[in-house]
């Protein structure tokens, strides 16, 4: 993912968007990115978002028609922590956000969707400032891990949160607003 993001990152229209922000590059990075989200069906969104927290380019993996789409309901996420990390990057530098659960509009989205984010920040002078993302959805792999581990098995972030545990009831705890699913309790 992080290749895949250094691609998205030094495209041409890219490139040329975040000096000239028209709606003829912005098109152009829409149909760029729709090709990426048809050539990988584990990507569920990519999102060019600005300094202030709000999306400027989404095109997302509708779930429940496994459809691809440019979205016209563009979010400020700027409280969430993945923006908050990667506004905090030099430029061109990428990190990889801890696994958690996607959210539109502020709320967790149903059915469950394990995300984990790769992000690039971009600012120079002259340029549209703001960071680059790609959300994976790891439900694939969360899958296959329920499915090679023993019942036994717990896995857990450094918090202590289950992302699996044999009682599903306790996975994605501190999300979920369930206190009681941790390790330490």
């Amino acid at each position: 993912m992080e290749q895949d993001l250094n691609l998205l990152g030094h495209e041409f229209v890219f490139q040329r968007y975040l000096t000239q922000a028209t709606k003829i590059n912005k098109t152009a990075i829409e149909l760029s990115w729709q090709n990426m989200l048809a050539a990988h069906s584990n990507i569920q969104q990519i999102r060019f978002i600005d300094n202030s927290g709000i999306e400027q380019i989404r095109v997302e993996r509708s779930i429940s028609r496994n459809q691809i789409f440019v979205s016209n309901q563009l979010q400020n996420k700027f409280e969430r922590d993945y923006v908050q990390d990667g506004l905090k990057l030099v430029d061109r530098d990428i990190i990889t956000s801890p696994f958690d659960l996607n959210k539109e509009f502020g709320e967790i989205e149903r059915p469950l969707r394990p995300t984990i984010r790769f992000i690039k920040r971009f600012n120079k002078a002259g340029e549209q400032s703001g960071i680059l993302v790609i959300n994976y959805s790891s439900g694939t792999l969360f899958n296959e891990l329920y499915s090679l581990i023993d019942k036994q098995i717990n896995i857990h972030d450094y918090r202590g949160y289950y992302l699996i545990n044999k009682d599903a009831n306790k996975n994605w705890g501190w999300l979920l607003n369930r206190s009681d699913a941790n390790l330490n309790k």
